[in-house]
């Protein structure tokens, strides 16, 4: 997995349930290899897009715990919550690939109200999508590469749920 996390269970999830990536990412440990940690050899520019990541899902990760605790809609509150583990596990997985062991301090503010926190979360999983992809064209390193790929495919995701939650509000 993207994470290096273990799934439990007979059958691989749809999704992780720890970092959020696809199927085709989740493999039998037997089958998996450790992923390099840190990644070996970074070039300067993929180590600071690296880095950049990590306060793009820091900034995501308080931003989401601030809306959660503003939410008025107990499932709206309950996806904040559970959007805000996942982007701390992308944070944790930039980081591994780093070698670093704490997080820099990344402070967000957010809104009262629960349309206003939907439409900034939007923008907030697009500017992570536009970042990713451009990291990943910059990427030379495998490992890189691949996260960048499927964290591309898990804020999509995330930015899609967004989207069908601002419909109905």
């Amino acid at each position: 997995m993207i994470c290096g996390d273990a799934y439990l269970g007979e059958e691989p999830p749809t999704n992780c349930a720890f970092c959020g990536a696809h199927s085709k990412f989740i493999r039998e440990d037997a089958k998996w290899p450790v992923p390099e940690e840190p990644i070996k050899n970074l070039t300067p520019k993929t180590r600071e897009n690296l880095l950049a990541s990590i306060r793009t899902e820091l900034r995501n990760a308080n931003f989401y715990a601030c809306a959660a605790g503003n939410a008025e809609d107990i499932k709206l509150q309950k996806l904040f919550k559970f959007l805000r583990k996942i982007e701390i596990e992308h944070a944790t997985v930039f980081n591994k690939a780093l070698g670093l062991k704490d997080f820099p301090k990344v402070d967000v503010t957010c809104a009262a109200d629960d349309k206003a926190n939907l439409k900034q979360a939007r923008e907030y999983e697009t500017d992570a999508i536009n970042h990713y992809k451009k990291f990943l064209s910059e990427a030379t390193e495998a490992r890189a590469k691949q996260i960048f790929t499927a964290l591309i495919e898990v804020e999509n995701d995330h930015l899609a749920v967004e989207e069908e939650k601002l419909k109905k509000i």
